[in-house]
């Protein structure tokens, strides 16, 4: 085979990529592929990345319907065409696309419910770690326990929203969720995490998220850091839920290098 014929070949396997994913109309492939088996073809891989979408985002598309879903993981395919024979990192990109896309636009509260699954995504595919535990910190000398840096478990992922899209969420996960949702504008704090085999949601109070993502700046710089814009935080609160539940990795980073 000559270098022609195979950059030939290639040029081909492109062109048929991008038409069967709907980056194109355009069919050039006569006398080389033809027949009714092409369009077949084309609408099952839309089709299957359509569903992959849809396994990613349930409730998402639980929330708009399968009619729109579909139609809108097309219009994403196009856009954002799956770069790897795995689909475990394809997706990442659905919420942004819905911020911008004009049927969604009477629905602002979507994108923040697609990341919130996308992140349980990562987190349920993120690097395992030993949760820290309570009595890891209690090991500290008392000296230390001020500048004690934590950091989350790297499943961990964190979603501050306009809209309580984790009430949202979870009215979705039961029969009867819906019927006692108050659905309303309102900001929503949320952690992602799954330090052992399931994956957790978590709604934080006020100032959570920023006392949780400043805490591998130290306890008390965080500390200091939440009270600023909500005086009432309950920083010990948070810190032994989260000890409880192995939101932090383990062991404890270091601290005080001299």
């Amino acid at each position: 085979m000559t270098d022609n014929t195979v950059a030939g070949l290639a040029a081909l396997q492109q062109r048929f990529a991008r038409w069967a994913l709907g980056q194109t109309e355009e069919v050039d492939f006569v006398g080389l592929i033809e027949g009714p088996g092409l369009w077949v073809h084309r609408n099952t891989v839309r089709l299957t990345l359509g569903d992959a979408l849809g396994d990613l985002f349930p409730v998402t598309r639980q929330v708009v319907g399968d009619d729109f879903f579909l139609r809108a993981a097309k219009d994403f395919l196009r856009q954002e065409p799956p770069r790897a024979a795995t689909l475990l990192h394809w997706g990442g990109g659905y919420p942004a696309f819905l911020e911008q896309y004009a049927p969604a636009a009477d629905l602002p509260y979507l994108p923040d419910l697609a990341r919130l699954e996308w992140r349980r995504h990562l987190a349920l595919h993120g690097p395992e770690a030993t949760p820290l535990t309570a009595a890891d910190l209690a090991a500290l000398p008392p000296e230390q326990a001020d500048d004690v840096t934590l950091c989350l478990h790297p499943t961990a992922h964190l979603l501050v929203s306009d809209w309580p899209v984790l009430d949202l969420w979870q009215a979705h996960q039961t029969e009867n969720g819906l019927d006692r949702l108050t659905f309303a504008r309102g900001r929503q704090e949320i952690l992602i995490v799954r330090p052992h085999a399931m994956v957790e949601l978590y709604a934080l109070p006020a100032g959570g998220s920023g006392f949780l993502a400043a805490l591998d700046q130290g306890l008390a710089a965080a500390i200091a850091a939440a009270m600023v814009e909500h005086p009432t935080f309950d920083a010990g609160a948070l810190l032994g839920l989260a000890l409880s539940q192995g939101w932090f990795r383990s062991p404890v980073p270091e601290t005080g290098a001299e």
